[in-house]
């Protein structure tokens, strides 16, 4: 790759990629998370087996409900991981921030019954952290 021009980058950077594309790595912490909600529906086979929580993705399958969905957010500080709520009290779950050059990229949870997209503003434990969908 070196000789066309290429470099390598730093793992930082590849993991805030996937949180672009919304192709969440293994290493991000989604043990209590629905696959559904991930972006990982075309992963799962409801004909084949059993397995833990095949009763809730059978149920969002045939009534085709999703609660949240993942979504990508880009901001100027570290947006921490964990739920937190914008704009008058609604709620959003952070899954990961990662740095990519002078922003931070991060993938969240939101309902999908709310319509957001442009700026929010995030009230972190200690300061509000505005970002922005992308």
């Amino acid at each position: 790759m070196e000789t066309n021009g290429g470099s390598q980058g730093d793992a930082d950077s590849w993991l805030a990629l996937q949180s672009l594309t919304g192709n969440i790595d293994i290493s991000v912490e989604s043990t209590n998370q629905i696959p559904f909600e991930l972006g990982f529906a075309n992963l799962i086979d409801l004909k084949k087996g059993c397995y833990p929580g095949q009763e809730i993705h059978a149920r969002m399958e045939s009534r085709g409900i999703q609660a949240r969905v993942g979504r990508c957010l880009k901001s100027e500080e570290k947006i921490p991981q964990g739920k937190s709520r914008f704009s008058e009290g609604k709620r959003i779950e952070i899954l990961c921030s990662h740095r990519l050059g002078d922003t931070w990229l991060s993938y969240c949870l939101i309902s999908t019954k709310l319509d957001v997209n442009g700026e929010i503003s995030i009230e972190a434990s200690d300061s509000t952290i505005t970002a922005t969908f992308v």
